[in-house]
C-alpha cells in the first residue's frame, strides 16, 4: 500500500526572537496508536540572525498533494521505508522590504515516549534498528541549482544552500524525499515533527528569516490476512490451493484437512475476529479474539469452534472443489473494519478401469459376453474357443502401467500401456496367441476363466483393477446310461476279493465328490462316512427329503458314467436335476413333486408331467445299455451284469444311516 503524503502550510512572519509557527489552535493531530491526540512539537533551529523590523517573509512546509486539514503529514507506518516527498516554499514576506533568500534549513525531530531525539541520528530505539527517518536527498526546486547543493549536519538537519532568491509573491520551492523506517509501538508511538527556516537578506543589506513547521504522525490502519490451506496426506503437506494449478490432487471418497492463519498485517490492534467458511459449516463466523499488531494464530481441527476442518470424505465426486474462509476484525482506535477472504481448491479424481471378456466359438464371427450361464455359448465337444479383452478407461484421470491377465489361459501381467481418460484398447490372438484355446471343450459341462485388469493413475498413484469371467457350456452326445451304480451287484462296494469298487469309479470321474441336498459325499464306505451307499440304501420310512436324496445321488452317478457332469450338465436331465437338488437342499414344501421325474430317469424311461407316469421306450431305455459303453470304466474288466443289492447296501439299510445332518 502507497501512502499519498499530504499538504501542511503553516506561515508566520518573523520578528526578532522568534521561534517556528505554532500550529493552530484546537487542531487534531489524527488518531495515534494509543488513542491520545498528540500537539506538534517545536524545535528552536540554532544560528538564526535577527531580522530587521519591517523585513519579513513566509515559509511553506507542504507535501503533494495538498490535504485537509493542514499542519499534518498522515503516515500509516506500512510498508516500512516508504519515501515521503517534502516541500519547502519561501515566499515574499508581508512587510515593506522585499527578501532575497540564500538557504533553507529543514530539522526533524522525534517525540517517542516523550523523548525529543534528533531522527537523523538513530538513538531513539526504533524497531527497525535505525533512525525512524532519514534524509534520502534533493528532488528538485525552482530555487537555483538545488541538486548537490544540500549538505547533511549530521545533527537532525538538512541545509539546502542556493543562489540569492529575490521572492516574488510565488516564491520559489525546495523538494527532497525522507524516508520513514518505523512505526513505533501502541506502548510508544512515533510522533515526527519537522520545522524549516528560510536564510537571506532584505533590502539594504539587513538579514531576514521566516520558519514554519508541521507535524508527522502516526495513524493506524486496520489490515487482516487469511491464509487457508488444505492437505491430503493428514497434515504432512500443505497446500494454499488458491487456484487449480496449485490445487492438490485426490481419490473421489478421499478425505481432507484444513487450516487458518489468520494476521493482524496493519497498524492497529483488531478487536471481535471472526473467522467463517459456510461450505465447511463454521457460519456464523467464530470468534477467535483480539490480535495485535503482527500478531497471528493458527487455527485447526483441534481448535474449539473449527472441529470441521477436518472433513472425512471431502472427495464426494470427480471435479474442482472450491471453497472460501473469510475473515473480520474491528479497529481498536476507530471502530473500523478490516476483512480478508482466501480460497482453497482441490481437484478430485476417480480413477477407475473396465475390462470386457468375451468368448466366441465360431472364429470371432459371435462375440458372447457370458457372465453367467445364460450368456454363455453353448458348444459340442470338441470344439475350440476364442477370446478377447477389451480395456476401458472409465474414471476422470489417465491410466499409466495398465496391464491384462488371465491365469487359466496362461497370461499374467500382459503390458497395455497407458489409456489417456475415454480410451480403450481391444486385445486379441493377434497381440496374445493365448487367447486362442484348441479344444477348450473336451466331460461336458461349464468352463470358465476370468481375466484381470489393473492400471495406475497419472495424477495421484492410486491403483485400480477390475476384472471379468467369461462362461463355455460344453455338450457331449453321450448314450446315456442309468444303471443305477449303487446296485451293481457284486461291485457296489469291495466286500469280495479282486472287486472293483465301480461307485468310486464314477465319484473320482466327477471331480472326487458329489454334492446332494446339500451333503458332499465322497466314499463308499457304511456306516457314518458321508457315503453314496449310505445315500442310497438309507430306509426312508416315508420321509421325501430322503427319499429324494437317493434319487439324485443315483441320478448323479448315472450322468457321470453318461458321460456329463456331476450335476448333470451336457446330458438330458440337466435342469430336472439342479432343480431338484436345489429343492432338495433348502427342504421345499414341494420336493416331493421332483421324486418321480427323476427316479423315471433312473430306471430308463422319460416323465410325462401331463399324465404323471414313466414312459419307457424299449428301443431307446438307457437302463439297458452295456456299462462299458461308458468311458468311466475302460479299464475295468469284466463288468457286472444286471443291477442288483449288495451286502454293502443291506448293512448301510440295517444301521438306518444317512448322509442328511
Amino acid at each position: 500500500m502507497k501512502t499519498e503524503m499530504k499538504l501542511h502550510q503553516a506561515v508566520g512572519g518573523c520578528r526578532p526572537g522568534d521561534g517556528p509557527a505554532a500550529p493552530r489552535a484546537g487542531l487534531k493531530r489524527g488518531v495515534l496508536a494509543t488513542g491520545v491526540l498528540m500537539a506538534a512539537v517545536a524545535l528552536a533551529l540554532p544560528g538564526l540572525a535577527q531580522a530587521q523590523q519591517g523585513c519579513g517573509g513566509a515559509i511553506s512546509i507542504a507535501t503533494n498533494p495538498n490535504t485537509t486539514p493542514p499542519n499534518e503529514i498522515p503516515f500509516t507506518g506500512a510498508p516500512l521505508g516508504e519515501l515521503v516527498r517534502i516541500m519547502l516554499t519561501p515566499a515574499k514576506g508581508a512587510g515593506t522590504l522585499d527578501l532575497t533568500v540564500n538557504a533553507v534549513q529543514y530539522a526533524l525531530t522525534c517525540a517517542n515516549n516523550n523523548d525529543l531525539v534528533p531522527c537523523a541520528f538513530g538513538n531513539d530505539g526504533a524497531a527497525s534498528g535505525g533512525a525512524p527517518i532519514a534524509y534520502v536527498g534533493n528532488v528538485g526546486g525552482t530555487c537555483g541549482a538545488t541538486d548537490g547543493t544540500s549538505t547533511n549536519n549530521g545533527d537532525g538537519t538538512v541545509t539546502f544552500a542556493f543562489p540569492p532568491q529575490a521572492l516574488g509573491e510565488a516564491g520559489c520551492t525546495v523538494e527532497f524525499d525522507v524516508t520513514v523506517d518505523d512505526k513505533g509501538t501502541d506502548a510508544s508511538p512515533l510522533v515526527l515533527t519537522g520545522a524549516a527556516s528560510t536564510f537571506g537578506t532584505c533590502a539594504g543589506g539587513l538579514n531576514g528569516a521566516a520558519r514554519g513547521s508541521v507535524a508527522i504522525f502516526l495513524e493506524t490502519v486496520p489490515d487482516i490476512e487469511i491464509l487457508k490451506e488444505i492437505s491430503i496426506d493428514g497434515g504432512a503437506t500443505w497446500f494454499d490451493a488458491n487456484d487449480a494449478a496449485s490445487a492438490p490432487v485426490a481419490e473421489v471418497g478421499s478425505g481432507a484437512l484444513y487450516r487458518f492463519t489468520v494476521t493482524n498485517t496493519g497498524t492497529a490492534k483488531l478487536n471481535n475476529v471472526t473467522v467463517e467458511d459456510a461450505e465447511l459449516g463454521i457460519s456464523p463466523g467464530v470468534d477467535i479474539g483480539m490480535l495485535d499488531v503482527g500478531d497471528f494464530v493458527v487455527l485447526t481441527s483441534g481448535t474449539a469452534g473449527f472441529e470441521n476442518l477436518d472433513v472425512d470424505e471431502r472427495c464426494a465426486n470427480a471435479g474442482q472443489f472450491t471453497n472460501i474462509a473469510s475473515v473480520e476484525g474491528t479497529s481498536d482506535d476507530d471502530g473500523s473494519t478490516a476483512s480478508d477472504s482466501d480460497p482453497a481448491n482441490l481437484i478430485c479424481e476417480r480413477t477407475d478401469i473396465e475390462i470386457v471378456k468375451e468368448i466366441s466359438i465360431d472364429g470371432g464371427t459371435t462375440w458372447f459376453d457370458a457372465n453367467d450361464v445364460a450368456g454363455a455359448p453353448v458348444a459340442q465337444a470338441p470344439s475350440d474357443a476364442l477370446y478377447r479383452f477389451t480395456v476401458r478407461n472409465i474414471g476422470t484421470t489417465n491410466l499409466v502401467n495398465v496391464t491384462v491377465s488371465d491365469a487359466t489361459l496362461g497370461i499374467v501381467d500382459y503390458f497395455v500401456g497407458n489409456l489417456a481418460v475415454g480410451a480403450e484398447v481391444v486385445i486379441t490372438e493377434g497381440e496374445i496367441p493365448a487367447l486362442f484355446v484348441e479344444d477348450r471343450c473336451t466331460t461336458a459341462g461349464q468352463f470358465a476363466n476370468i481375466a484381470s485388469t489393473e492400471g495406475e493413475s497419472a495424477e495421484t498413484g492410486a491403483m485400480v483393477s477390475d476384472s471379468d469371467p467369461a462362461l463355455l457350456v460344453c455338450q457331449v452326445q453321450v448314450a446315456e446310461i442309468c444303471r443305477t451304480p449303487g446296485f451293481w451287484g457284486t461291485h457296489a462296494g469291495t466286500e469280495k476279493n479282486r472287486s472293483t469298487d465301480l461307485t468310486q469309479l464314477a465319484i473320482d470321474a466327477a471331480g472326487g465328490a458329489l454334492s446332494i441336498c446339500g451333503a458332499t459325499i465322497d466314499n463308499t464306505q457304511v456306516p457314518d462316512y458321508m457315503s453314496a451307499v449310505e445315500a442310497m440304501c438309507v430306509s426312508v420310512q416315508g420321509d421325501s427329503r430322503l427319499q429324494l436324496t437317493r434319487q439324485l445321488t443315483a441320478m448323479a452317478l448315472n450322468c457321470v458314467v453318461s458321460g456329463g457332469g456331476a450335476d448333470c450338465s451336457g446330458t438330458s436331465v440337466e435342469s430336472l436335476f439342479q432343480a431338484a437338488n436345489e429343492a432338495c437342499e433348502l427342504g421345499v414344501a414341494n420336493l416331493s413333486d421332483y421324486i418321480a421325474p427323476v427316479d423315471c430317469f433312473n430306471n430308463g424311461g422319460q416323465f410325462d408331467s401331463s399324465s404323471g407316469e414313466c414312459v419307457i421306450d424299449p428301443e431307446s431305455n438307457c437302463h439297458l445299455r452295456e456299462l462299458s459303453e461308458s468311458e468311466v470304466f475302460d479299464d475295468v474288466s469284466p463288468l457286472p451284469g444286471p443291477a442288483g443289492s449288495s451286502r454293502a447296501c443291506n448293512a448301510a439299510t440295517s444301521n438306518n444311516v444317512t448322509v442328511l445332518p
